[in-house]
C-alpha cells in the first residue's frame, strides 16, 4: 500500500509539472500571437513610411475596420457589399496618395497619407454599406431562435395531452 501511495504521489507530481510546462508553452504562444502582428505593423510603418508612428496609426485603423467588418458580416450583410466598400477605400487611398505626390509632396509621406485616407474610408464605407443594406432583425432572430424545436415541442405536448386523460372535468 505504501508503494502505491508513493507511486501515485510521483505520478501526481509529474502531472503537475507537465501541466505547468503546458501552461507556460500556451502563454508563450499567446504572447507571440500579439507580438507578431504588432511588430509587423511597426516594421511596415518604419520600412514603408519612415516612422513606426505610421505603423501604430495604420495598424489601429486597420484593426478598427476589420472589427467593424466582422460585426457587420455577423449581422448578415452580404460579403459582396463589404468587398465593394473595401475597393472604394483602396481607390480613394490610391487617389489621395497620387494626388498629393502630383502636388509635389514627398512620395513616402504621400503614400502614408493615402494609406491613412483609405483606412479611414474603409470603415465609413462599411457603415454606409450596412446602412443601405439594412439589418433584417427577423432574419437575424431566426438564426439564433430554435423555432423548429419549439414548434415540435408544442406539437408533442398537445399530442401527449390528447393521449392522456386528465380525469373528470368539473
Amino acid at each position: 500500500m505504501e508503494l502505491a501511495k508513493a507511486e501515485v504521489g510521483e505520478i501526481m507530481g509529474e502531472i503537475g509539472r507537465v501541466a505547468l510546462l503546458a501552461a507556460v508553452a500556451f502563454g508563450a504562444l499567446v504572447v507571440m500571437g500579439f507580438l507578431l502582428p504588432i511588430g509587423l505593423f511597426l516594421f511596415l510603418g518604419d520600412w514603408l513610411f519612415g516612422s513606426i508612428g505610421w505603423g501604430v496609426l495604420h495598424g489601429t485603423l486597420f484593426l478598427v475596420a476589420v472589427a467593424l467588418e466582422a460585426v457587420v458580416l455577423a449581422l448578415g450583410v452580404r460579403a459582396s457589399r463589404l468587398l465593394l466598400a473595401l475597393l472604394v477605400a483602396i481607390v480613394l487611398g490610391v487617389a489621395v496618395a497620387l494626388g498629393l505626390n502630383a502636388l509635389g509632396m514627398d512620395g513616402r509621406l504621400a503614400a502614408a497619407l493615402g494609406t491613412t485616407a483609405g483606412l479611414i474610408a474603409w470603415p465609413i464605407a462599411v457603415g454606409v454599406a450596412a446602412f443601405r443594406a439594412g439589418i433584417d432583425t427577423d432574419k437575424l432572430k431566426a438564426r439564433f431562435w430554435p423555432s423548429g424545436t419549439i414548434e415540435t415541442t408544442k406539437e408533442t405536448i398537445e399530442w401527449v395531452r390528447a393521449q392522456t386523460p386528465l380525469g373528470p372535468k368539473s
